[in-house]
């Protein structure tokens, strides 16, 4: 089935300019400027009013159709990018790891004892001399993973090394893609937030630091750790 005329519009913000010549997509805002080139993509665009553009489509088959949504989808990301920029945060998993039944004398007469528990919350004992108990269930993580934050000053991309992920010595490096921002929270602990205008950069990068943390050659279910991003939003909030 062919649509013999369909089209989408798009309105433009105050504030905002958009300029589109041989389909490649020039937004300037407040934020600076992005560009997004749709060459590959059989669609017309018109400019009717200044605050509105009107992207169109003739003869054309469902599953052509459906890329005028996409082509309105990917401009408004464009004018988000360029008046509110967009923020990702990533947070660190890693569990305690202990062996489940280990028994160790020390000089001082020191036992320690593990019993029956999980990664999470492993049910370990210190036994005294005296026979006494204290209870060692907030022992802190044995892999605890490290990240490191530097800026290539010859790229201007900022690099993030991974360290210690579960235990491993290999350094795992990401380079961010230009105009992307990484910084460690500083109100949460094992937290980054990756900033930016660029949808895709942003998102792109932390695609990149979550893959390259992927845990191989294990159970999945019981091994977690890795960065994961826990929250999307934007870099200036609504009122």
């Amino acid at each position: 089935m062919k649509y013999i005329h369909s089209e989408e519009e798009l309105p433009v913000p105050e504030g905002v300019k958009v300029q589109i010549k041989n389909r490649n997509v020039v937004v300037e805002g407040p934020r600076g400027k992005l560009t997004k080139s749709l060459g590959h993509l059989a669609v017309s665009f018109t400019h009717p009013k200044k605050d509105l553009i009107k992207i169109e489509l003739h003869h054309g088959s469902r599953k052509s159709v459906a890329t005028l949504r996409t082509v309105r989808t990917l401009i408004n990301n464009l004018i988000i990018g360029v008046t509110k920029g967009y923020k990702y945060k990533m947070r660190y998993v890693y569990a305690q790891r202990f062996p489940m039944y280990s028994v160790q004398d020390s000089p001082s007469g020191i036992i320690v004892a593990g019993t029956s528990g999980t990664s999470d919350k492993p049910n370990w004992t210190r036994l005294m001399a005296d026979g006494t108990q204290s209870d060692l269930a907030n022992m802190s993580p044995s892999f605890p993973i490290n990240v490191n934050l530097e800026k290539n000053n010859e790229t201007g991309c900022w690099e993030v090394e991974i360290r210690n992920f579960i235990g491993e010595k290999l350094v795992r490096r990401v380079v961010l893609r230009p105009g992307v921002e990484v910084e460690a929270s500083k109100n949460v602990k094992d937290q980054l937030e990756l900033s930016g205008n660029s949808l895709e950069d942003v998102s792109q990068g932390a695609a990149d630091i979550q893959q390259i943390c992927k845990v191989r050659n294990k159970d999945i279910r019981k091994f977690l750790d890795g960065l994961y991003v826990s929250e999307r939003g934007n870099i200036v909030e609504d009122a």
